[in-house]
Formats: C-alpha cells, sequence, structure tokens
C-alpha cells in the first residue's frame, strides 16, 4: 500500500502525538484484526 503525507504535517503530528506518519503506517503491513464495535450506536454506518 502507497502512503503519501504532507512532511509538514508529518511534523505536526509527531509534536502533537510523538507519533510519525511513517511509523504509524506500518500498521497496514501486517495482520489486523477488525470487529463492529455494536456495544453501543455510533451513528457511522
Amino acid at each position: 500500500m502507497l502512503i503519501e503525507w504532507d512532511d509538514d504535517k508529518d511534523l505536526q503530528n509527531i509534536a502533537k502525538h510523538g507519533l510519525s506518519f511513517k511509523d504509524a503506517s506500518r500498521i497496514f503491513g501486517g495482520y489486523t484484526l477488525d470487529l463492529l464495535d455494536d456495544r453501543i450506536e455510533h451513528d457511522e454506518l
């Protein structure tokens, strides 16, 4: 998966969250578990 981001926004994200987009994008490189959270209504679907 190709992921692109703005370098200035990446610096802001590092300052705010301590995590770069490059590091955060690693989540898409492996297995993920996706579950529907149906405990309460979120009005998202």
